[in-house]
């Protein structure tokens, strides 16, 4: 998992066999936010096109996770979760570090 990913956020959509989020980008820098896409499979499951997908033969990341069915985390350019859907659409990763994004610029303006 972590050779697939870089230096900015990232968001792992988990898809369990079911339907994925219609338009997961690859890699979103909208707004000058960069943020990376990354599909975690279960064997047979569709893959969509466009993000990097990976299979998770053993269930060990779904395990690790707790994700049952889709769900979405995104991780921080450090590796940490910053947040997590467990019904993720398009914009659920976007909005996630964007709220956090914005959390973090009240914190350090306050007095």
């Amino acid at each position: 998992l972590v050779d697939h990913m870089g230096r900015d956020f990232t968001a792992l959509y988990f898809l369990d066999g079911g339907t994925a989020p219609a338009q997961l980008p690859a890699r979103d820098e909208a707004a000058g936010l960069a943020l990376d896409t990354l599909v975690v499979l279960r064997p047979g499951a569709w893959a969509p096109s466009g993000p990097t997908a990976v299979t998770d033969p053993s269930g060990r990341l779904f395990a690790r996770y707790g994700a049952e069915g889709s769900a979405l985390y995104v991780l921080r350019p450090d590796g940490h979760v910053l947040g997590r859907s467990r019904t993720p659409t398009p914009g659920s990763a976007r909005a996630l570090v964007e709220a956090a994004i914005a959390a973090a610029t009240q914190t350090e303006t306050r007095p």
